[in-house]
């Protein structure tokens, strides 16, 4: 009972906090406006079937109806205790969308969940995904401990699974995680390396996200039957795993997705080091297609999995 309370304070906390991540992908895009056609029709043909569908939907809809609401349950993000919840699509995010620009949480969290339902139809039991809201500096600076247990209740839900994969905000940029609780590594997949004031490349500074990770682990372990271990167990951190580079701009969301995908077509990456080294525009567009149907087929569809 006492578990089950601390997970629903932290839930709480996580509803309290209005910007999880900095206003590049929150923000309404200035470029936006309110009716205007997101891409023109030649742009649109080129872009996929389910790109022109949700841009008529979103003609026909956006000065007459509410914003696109996406529905989802405990099972889904794991912080819920089994109540559902919403969060919303803002018209303004498809624009972002459409265009290849910063994707808002909300899109992440669309991903995150098209994701899981991909593993369950496709790939078997290989991969688990943690809620992108959750992985953010500002909720892990607001309250660490919430996010330590949140860590722990989904390393022992997802014990099944090769990896827990999850996108993760440091602050106006998102880097792929993917965590492998068995062999106790973490792969930090980061497709813009920032520089010095010289133009040399940095290592981003990963010492918060690490410190909650491991301590994460070393909970999850020590609750398990048996573990005698007295040091604490920490995870390897391989803080400059190769991964393709976006080009300037706000695009490392689409590269983020993409490498989700990745990682649930071939589990066992660790023995190549390139494997993340593959992704082209034509990967990104197919990111922006997929998200177009995820959100037609299973949110605004009256009979989607997340429709509310």
């Amino acid at each position: 009972m006492a578990t089950k309370r601390e997970i629903s304070e932290g839930k709480k906390k996580v509803e309290r906090i209005k910007q999880p991540v900095t206003t590049a992908y929150t923000s309404e895009n200035p470029k936006y406006k309110v009716g205007k056609a997101l891409l023109s029709v030649s742009e649109l043909r080129e872009a996929g079937q389910y790109c022109v569908d949700l841009h008529n939907y979103y003609m026909r809809n956006v000065n007459q109806a509410e914003e696109i609401m996406v529905s989802y349950e405990e099972r889904h993000f794991l912080q819920l205790e089994g109540k559902g919840n919403l969060f919303i699509v803002a018209w303004s995010d498809l624009f972002d969308l459409f265009n290849l620009d910063a994707l808002d949480l909300s899109l992440i969290r669309c991903f995150a969940l098209h994701m899981q339902q991909e593993t369950r139809r496709r790939t078997g039991k290989k991969c688990g995904y943690i809620d992108p809201q959750m992985m953010t500096v500002t909720f892990m600076n607001s309250d660490r401990d919430s996010l330590v247990r949140y860590m722990v209740k989904c390393m022992r839900v997802h014990a099944d699974k090769e990896h827990i994969v999850v996108p993760y905000n440091p602050g106006n940029h998102w880097v792929t995680l993917i965590i492998n609780v068995r062999s106790k590594q973490v792969f930090y997949l980061d497709s813009s390396i920032p520089s010095d004031e010289s133009g040399a490349p940095q290592i981003r500074d990963y010492s918060l996200v690490i410190s909650i990770l491991d301590e994460s682990l070393d909970r999850h372990l020590r609750a398990k039957e048996g573990y005698k271990e007295q040091r604490q167990a920490a995870f390897t951190h391989h803080t400059a795993w190769t991964c393709t580079r976006q080009p300037s701009g706000n695009s490392c969301g689409f590269y983020v997705c993409h490498n989700m995908l990745l990682v649930a077509q071939k589990p066992d990456f660790t023995d190549e080091d390139d494997y993340f080294n593959q992704t082209t525009l034509g990967n990104v567009k197919d990111i922006r297609e997929r998200l177009a149907g995820f959100l037609m087929m299973e949110v605004i569809n009256t009979k989607g999995e997340f429709h509310s």
